[in-house]
């Protein structure tokens, strides 16, 4: 199965405006491109988003794909019931002529209530910026996102199943994972100032010592009084020597290197921050292997 995001930003005078909640009402999953055919877009094979649509919706398996539209209070989870096509006449509000086809929706669910991973998802560069992506599978750092599609898949939610805790972990949004890093550390002992990095260049959490004893990490003893950096990131492929520590869903060789191994344990002792993951998914259901 497929998984899309199509963010649907209509040109309103001298706005940008995001009117999917318009569109999920009539049904319909439009995308613009000023008066350009789908035909002239398929004649072109330029790799951008409407090509990407309009080429997609050739294919056989498209009405069993899965596409997600944020609005401005809901997220809207549905599968098209049609190829793409030019729908000139049925819509003269637009300014453009519309490319698009009819829908099922599948669910629609108040954004505060959806899961962060979801919720969030136009943080991301990529799928944030673009009309129409696709949430790939191949990219593992989507799996929280696919997840969570099929979760909101149904009326009657059912949790997610999950055998691994790296796909656990995958559950998380980015901020969701820095969070739950920050919560480990302070449940050990450390002061954290705050649970958001990005405030200071090439590291993401401080964390300091503020008890009478040292306090381990792996196998470094930081002592009372002293202070850590640490690196925070869902997928990291190397370790970046300026931080004491780094932290990610990936299990890398280093010794200054926390993966989900480490994590996993580390939960064992950590009590607290272990029920607020829990409560955190509580959309999914972790059998562990």
């Amino acid at each position: 199965m497929n998984y899309y995001i199509l963010n649907i930003i209509e040109e309103m005078g001298n706005k940008r405006v995001n009117t999917v909640d318009d569109w999920m009402k009539q049904s319909f999953a439009p995308i613009f491109f000023n008066e350009t055919t789908i035909d002239e877009i398929l004649a072109n094979e330029k790799p951008n988003d409407a090509f990407l649509f309009c080429k997609r919706s050739l294919d056989p398996s498209w009405l069993q794909s899965k596409i997600v539209s944020i609005g401005k209070f809901d997220i809207y989870v549905y599968s098209p019931c049609e190829k793409v096509k030019d729908y000139s006449k049925e819509f003269q509000k637009t300014n453009t002529l519309v490319k698009g086809c009819k829908i099922q929706i599948l669910n629609k669910i108040p954004i505060k209530e959806a899961p962060l991973v979801l919720s969030s998802i136009k943080s991301n560069s990529f799928l944030g910026r673009g009309t129409f992506k696709e949430i790939s599978g191949r990219d593992k750092s989507y799996n929280g996102n696919i997840r969570a599609i099929d979760f909101l898949s149904e009326k009657k939610l059912k949790k997610i199943r999950v055998k691994r805790f790296e796909e656990y972990l995958y559950c998380l949004s980015s901020l969701e994972f820095e969070t739950l890093v920050a919560k480990i550390f302070e449940e050990m002992g450390f002061f954290v100032p705050a649970y958001k990095g990005g405030f200071i260049k090439d590291f993401d959490l401080i964390i300091k010592n503020n008890e009478l004893n040292p306090i381990n990490i792996l196998k470094e003893s930081i002592e009372s009084g002293k202070t850590a950096t640490i690196q925070v990131k869902l997928t990291m492929n190397q370790i970046d020597r300026i931080c004491d520590f780094s932290v990610s869903i990936d299990n890398i060789n280093n010794p200054k290197h926390i993966g989900c191994s480490i994590l996993e344990s580390m939960l064992v002792q950590c009590k607290m921050t272990n029920k607020w993951l829990k409560e955190l998914l509580h959309w999914v259901e972790f059998n562990g292997e």
